[in-house]
């Protein structure tokens, strides 16, 4: 499989599940290595959960498109909390979603979307490095394309880092034909 990671600069990365054939329901279980690096002297090293500790998530934010401007600013269009279609399914062409972290080191990210019930994938990202320098932030870019939402309901985005859950927030899909209340949130990660 061809690498999952595009640098784009040194501290941004953007994974593109689009470029890449693989049916995410065989892929999100075909992964039992243990997420690795290379060090400072070239040598590879197996990532451990203490080495997140320092790290920290600031927010995730969904959007229909984002740029990379020519001094090194991101530009999001059309950024989205829930999704308000007239029927479904429906297939989204594009979701960009946006991490920006914080902390120190070096980790390997994921992004998945799971159906209301957490049992099936409809999305899911190759597993892309990325670095965090000293007293400095990193914004990984996740660009999925063609998602096919089966049902309204609230589906779950995950992202994680080193294997594992880090953070996880609802992204409510919705018919307009049918009458259903979004729940909302006072608290903006």
């Amino acid at each position: 499989m061809p690498s999952a990671c595009e640098q784009a600069g040194s501290l941004f990365y953007i994974k593109d599940s689009s470029r890449y054939d693989f049916d995410p329901k065989d892929y999100i279980h075909s992964f039992p290595f243990r997420p690795t690096y290379l060090n400072a002297a070239g040598r590879c090293e197996i990532l451990t959960d203490d080495m997140t500790s320092n790290l920290r998530l600031h927010y995730t934010l969904l959007c229909e498109d984002i740029r990379l401007e020519i001094d090194h600013k991101l530009s999001l269009m059309g950024v989205f909390y829930s999704i308000q279609v007239p029927q479904l399914p429906v297939t989204v062409l594009k979701i960009v979603v946006l991490n920006h972290w914080s902390g120190e080191g070096q980790y390997l990210s994921e992004v998945r979307l799971l159906t209301p019930d957490r049992h099936q994938p409809i999305a899911v990202s190759p597993p892309s490095p990325f670095e965090i320098p000293p007293n400095g932030f990193a914004d990984n870019v996740t660009i999925f394309a063609n998602i096919t939402f089966p049902a309204a309901g609230n589906y779950v985005l995950q992202t994680m880092v080193n294997s594992n859950v880090f953070s996880e927030q609802s992204l409510t899909v919705t018919d307009m034909n049918t009458p259903q209340s979004v729940a909302s949130s006072e608290t903006i990660q």
